[in-house]
């Protein structure tokens, strides 16, 4: 069974044939409501600028089935992937800018002038595109892995219906920066505001023969949850995304 042909989107029965106006013989559920004309496509695809994907954020973090049954399955509007994975990648990199010993960009921000401008720059932008690289690489493995559980359980997710589920879901990821942006300016704030910071240190010596600070512990803890909890958001709009267009048919070009 090809991508094209038009299945009942609740119940994956093979629809080919039925007048538009008829019903599913499987579920009852309208045939016009499963063809490829039905779904309107988000707000992104149908006219891609900042309002709209803004729209569309908002449409697939609040309500994300009733938003995922009207994206268009077809190759419209799926560089959505790659605008999300490079602001991704921008927030991912964000809380370590120029904090680490070895970074280079601490040491670009040492020199004066426009020049220091130009490194700084071209490190950020080598920093954020090779985060986006990495986002990238787990979007796709889970591009794969979704199509091989979808057939697993019967389903007939397509190809293109995998990448706009991933591609609509990659606004999980903006929430592994963020977040860990927001943990980090929260604890300054209160160690500013406040002098309250975490002391003491975590005895570890019966299994690993060490004493870690708490300072340490939250320091990186916090953001390393921070990243956890995206890749959840991420994972949840992924769920939803397939129950939404795992029957979906693809849109044939032109």
């Amino acid at each position: 069974m090809d991508d094209f042909t038009v299945l009942c989107e609740d119940c994956g029965y093979d629809l080919a044939g039925l007048a538009s106006e008829g019903a599913c013989p499987e579920c009852g559920r309208a045939v016009a409501r499963s063809l490829p004309s039905a779904r309107r496509g988000s707000a992104w695809q149908n006219r891609p600028e900042f309002f709209s994907w803004v729209t569309t954020m908002l449409h697939v973090l609040l309500r994300p089935t009733q938003t995922l049954r009207q994206v268009q399955v077809s190759s419209r509007g799926r560089h959505l992937l790659v605008v999300n994975l490079m602001l991704a990648g921008a927030a991912a990199v964000a809380p370590w800018w120029g904090v680490f010993a070895g970074d280079p960009g601490r040491e670009a921000r040492r020199l004066p002038g426009p020049d220091g401008l130009v490194l700084q720059a071209g490190i950020a932008s080598m920093q954020i595109v090779s985060a986006a690289t990495v986002l990238f690489l787990l979007t796709w493995i889970e591009c794969r892995g979704i199509r091989f559980f979808a057939a697993r359980r019967g389903w007939r997710l397509t190809h293109a219906g995998a990448w706009q589920v991933c591609a609509h879901a990659s606004f999980g990821w903006l929430f592994c920066g963020g977040l860990a942006t927001l943990f980090l300016a929260g604890m300054f704030s209160v160690l500013r505001l406040f002098g309250i910071a975490p002391t003491g240190t975590l005895d570890l010596s019966p299994i690993l023969r060490a004493r870690l600070d708490w300072s340490q512990i939250v320091g990186v803890g916090g953001p390393v949850l921070a990243y956890f909890a995206g890749l959840m958001i991420f994972e949840i709009l992924i769920y939803k995304g397939v129950r939404a267009c795992r029957f979906a048919t693809t849109l044939r070009p032109g």
